[in-house]
């Protein structure tokens, strides 16, 4: 794809699986040729080009979930492990007030 661009001039294009729009960054598309990206701009209809504002990889929006599902999880496990300890807590002061020679 980078071979075709610099030695026969071509541009880098979205195809999102019927047409292709040609993008108005020519720059970043460079790092990501050939990726799955999401283009955030704007559709010229009649040109089928895209007045690009932002190109970003999409591995990057499903690292992003992940984080943040790992950070729930984690999040729910301190909870429960703090409620388990109070518990354990009113357990031993039960069990000392019931059983005091012990």
């Amino acid at each position: 794809m980078k071979a075709c661009v610099h030695m026969y001039g071509a541009k880098y294009v979205l195809y999102d699986g019927k047409t292709t729009y040609s993008l108005s960054d020519q720059t970043t598309p460079e790092t990501l040729a050939v990726r799955r990206v999401r283009v955030i701009g704007t559709v010229d209809a009649r040109t089928q080009t895209i007045q690009v504002d932002s190109i970003i990889d999409k591995n990057v929006d499903s690292l992003a979930a992940a984080y943040l599902a790992v950070v729930a999880i984690f999040a729910v496990y301190l909870f429960t492990m703090v409620r388990c300890e109070a518990r354990l807590e009113d357990e031993i002061t039960r069990l000392a007030k019931a059983y005091p020679k012990l």
